[in-house]
């Protein structure tokens, strides 16, 4: 009797999850298709003249079909590398509806963002490397991946005259 009061109550209560439906306010989980899709996050190498002001540039790849949404998209610098670094900037995203909220808009990047990181004091001449660990979700539709960190480089180059 346990045991079937105990299977009943799972299906009422996860019928619709494990129906693909999800659970209000819990994520959908992703099909095995949507999880193929990843998104990329390039460093790029900035090339400048010596005592010129500069930024690092980090690029957030997005695939067809799918968004980050921008306040789920964070970098964080781990090793600046030698180089005095201020906030990373984000750009501008497109206000959408939220499918998980109705009636709230969030911004959300579906192309390619870049994040602008700048240096505050002109290095020396050379090559400089920086370490950022970002964070983000993509989604497509209602479902989501699960959110993902990875750690990315981006090279200042510094020419001597």
């Amino acid at each position: 009797m346990l045991g079937t009061l105990c299977a009943l109550t799972l299906s009422v209560l996860w019928g619709p999850a494990l129906a693909g439906g999800g659970l209000p306010g819990l994520p959908v989980p992703a099909s095995p298709a949507v999880s193929q899709a990843t998104v990329a996050i390039v460093g790029g190498t900035t090339t400048v003249a010596p005592g010129s002001s500069a930024a690092l540039e980090l690029t957030v790849v997005v695939p067809p079909g799918f968004h980050v949404y921008q306040d789920m998209l964070h970098v964080q610098v781990t090793d600046p590398g030698g180089l005095s670094l201020g906030p990373p900037s984000l750009p501008p995203g497109l206000s959408a509806p939220d499918p998980a909220a109705p009636g709230r808009l969030r911004e959300q990047y579906d192309f390619d963002a870049v994040v602008l990181v700048p240096v505050l004091k002109a290095p020396p001449a050379g090559e400089h490397v920086a370490t950022f660990d970002v964070r983000w979700q993509a989604c497509s539709g209602g479902v989501c991946l699960m959110p993902r960190t990875e750690q990315v480089t981006a090279r200042l180059v510094v020419r001597a005259p």
